[in-house]
């Protein structure tokens, strides 16, 4: 299985689904705030990532991989950044929005 199958199983799937369960939810500054910190996760990981696979610590399998890459990282790799942060953030919206139920009241 190469990596986006992967990403598209347990990443991609998840996140459609945690979206499409909170689609009332979802708001402007929320996707406001999710803008801002997907781009300073992107931002960090890619340097903390290239570096890592420019002083070759790490590397990727190019058979495992799209041959599209962007400075060092394939494609995939910053495909995964962007959705594990949109699965960590909308799975904690779910979960605040399960315990802490009176933050949501005038929104629901």
């Amino acid at each position: 299985m190469n990596y986006l199958v992967f990403l598209i199983i347990f990443l991609w799937m998840p996140v459609v689904a945690l979206i499409y369960v909170q689609r009332r939810l979802i708001r402007v500054w929320i996707i406001l705030r999710l803008g801002v910190l997907t781009g300073l996760i992107l931002g960090f990981v890619t340097l903390w990532a290239s570096y890592m696979t420019a002083a070759h610590i790490w590397y990727y399998d190019v058979g495992l991989m799209l041959s599209l890459t962007f400075g060092y990282l394939p494609a995939e790799a910053y495909l995964a950044t962007l959705l594990q942060t949109l699965l960590v953030s909308f799975g904690t919206l779910l979960l605040w929005r399960w315990f802490y139920p009176g933050d949501f009241a005038t929104i629901a």
